[in-house]
């Protein structure tokens, strides 16, 4: 180049490769020493810094990838200068970090020389590689990192996982159209990688990252894999809280991931409900009693008070109000299926939420007319079935059991020969083998014992025969 035709000349440096052709800059390289001298005698020629040269008059004009020639002048200029710069100083890396000069692989297949920002390349012996498919232009080419690995690892290329990173990745998993056990293993790995204690993301980025399908998961129903939102999906140690309400993803995920990811925070009440719904359906126990216990953590199990939740000693699940402690009377004389005990095991796990429940272990008159009203609803008829009738007669013996209370014990009927409950006023003990107007009273019935009977001081069909100046004639037995 002619010095007097550019507008600017600057003294080539030794070693370094041909500058390509740009507007305005002319490099001049002096034949020898007496050319040398002259050029410095007249200031001829100007001698730039090699970084002052490379960053603010080459690199600006060979950005043009298309342009072979250009890029590969390009990765010769940009090979001397990380090589001149072993040990970069801070103005290099600062000037280096602003510009695409890493040589990038190409696994795209597209023609010519790629060059990455340092931010947006990715060193391949970190542990952040592994969220990178293989195939993706994301890598140094092996060579030239091989060359400037050291130097690249101080100019800002990618080691750590950054907040940025992440929401690139998330949004790259969602979007995929790769197999889902390759995506699987790339989760994986995402949550392998460590967070730092000041990683965080911004409002705007955490609902996309918890709201975004790019969760690899097992459907249940359709027993194959599918990509779910974070905020429809909990960790594995979940499972029995939620895996019949939402997608549960099965490895393990630190404390630190599971803050980020949301599942961290308190199971809302609803999808716990319909949890404990499907699981009292499924005769699930183990996640009945996972459930009523985080329930019971929370400390508002009035929601409970009207679901049939709690275990009973035969087996079912019943209403609260159903049941009383294990050790009460129904042990021996039994009330199902309208009131029963709590099966043991049950009482002892869930001690603290039948304690708020208000479920107690002494049964009441209360509890007995409430029975007796059951009793009667459920028959179909006026006369009781067996069952039924053996439910009235153990009403009866529990009382016995009871401090007297004049007023409700009244209330308590009894059956009659028929089946049927009548009031104690209705009801005669005694000889059944009668005529006349006495044949029409209402007799005990004959499965409840004697001792009962008297406990009970009815009234003897002599006694009331009496009482309303009705003759009794005995029935001969021949």
């Amino acid at each position: 180049t002619t010095i007097g035709t550019s507008t600017r000349a600057i003294r080539k440096i030794e070693g370094m490769p041909p500058i390509p052709s740009i507007p305005g800059l002319a490099s001049f390289d002096p034949c020898d020493t007496h050319e040398t001298n002259l050029l410095d005698f007249f200031d001829l020629v100007e001698q730039m810094p090699l970084l002052r040269l490379f960053f603010e008059h080459i690199v600006p004009h060979i950005d043009d990838e298309k342009n072979t020639d250009m890029a590969e002048a390009k990765l010769r200029l940009v090979n001397f200068i990380l090589e001149k710069n072993m040990r970069p100083s801070d103005i290099f890396k600062s000037h280096f970090s602003k510009h695409k000069l890493v040589h990038c692989a190409n696994f795209s297949g597209s023609d010519g020389i790629r060059f990455r920002l340092p931010a947006t390349t990715v060193d391949p012996t970190s542990t952040v590689s592994n969220i990178f498919f293989d195939d993706e232009d994301v890598f140094p080419q092996p060579d030239f990192f091989r060359r400037h690995h050291e130097v690249l690892k101080g100019c800002g290329i990618v080691q750590v996982l950054s907040p940025e990173i992440l929401i690139e990745r998330v949004h790259i998993f969602a979007s995929s159209s790769r197999d889902k056990q390759t995506l699987i293993v790339k989760v994986k790995q995402l949550f392998s990688l460590s967070l730092g204690a000041g990683f965080e993301l911004s409002p705007t980025s955490l609902v996309r990252f918890r709201t975004l399908k790019w969760l690899p998961v097992l459907c249940p129903s359709s027993k194959d894999y599918q990509l779910v939102s974070p905020d429809s999906c909990r960790a594995l140690d979940d499972k029995e809280l939620v895996d019949l309400v939402l997608y549960i993803f099965e490895s393990s995920v630190t404390p630190k991931w599971k803050v980020l990811l949301g599942w961290n925070r308190v199971i809302e009440r609803g999808t716990l409900m319909k949890q404990l719904d499907k699981s009292l359906r499924q005769r699930s126990s183990r996640r009945v009693d996972e459930t009523l216990a985080y329930l019971s953590s929370l400390g508002d199990c009035g929601i409970l008070s009207q679901y049939p939740c709690i275990l009973s000693s035969h087996g079912d699940y019943v209403l609260p109000d159903r049941v009383l402690l294990p050790g009460s009377l129904l042990s021996r004389y039994p009330l199902t299926p309208f009131l029963d005990e709590v099966e043991p095991s049950f009482a002892r796990t869930h001690s603290q939420l039948l304690k708020e429940l208000g479920i107690r272990q002494g049964i009441t008159y209360d509890d007995l007319l409430r029975v007796q009203s059951m009793i009667v609803e459920s028959s179909e008829s006026s006369k009781l079935s067996n069952e039924n009738l053996d439910t009235a007669i153990s009403l009866l013996n529990i009382s016995t059991r009871l401090q007297s209370d004049g007023k409700a014990s009244s209330l308590l009927m009894i059956p009659d020969t028929n089946g049927k409950l009548l009031p104690r006023s209705e009801i005669v003990c005694g000889e059944r083998n009668v005529t006349g107007q006495a044949a029409s009273f209402s007799f005990v019935n004959p499965k409840i014992s004697q001792d009962l009977v008297e406990y009970l001081r009815l009234e003897s069909s002599y006694a009331r025969a009496t009482r309303l100046g009705i003759e009794i004639e005995d029935v001969d037995d021949d």
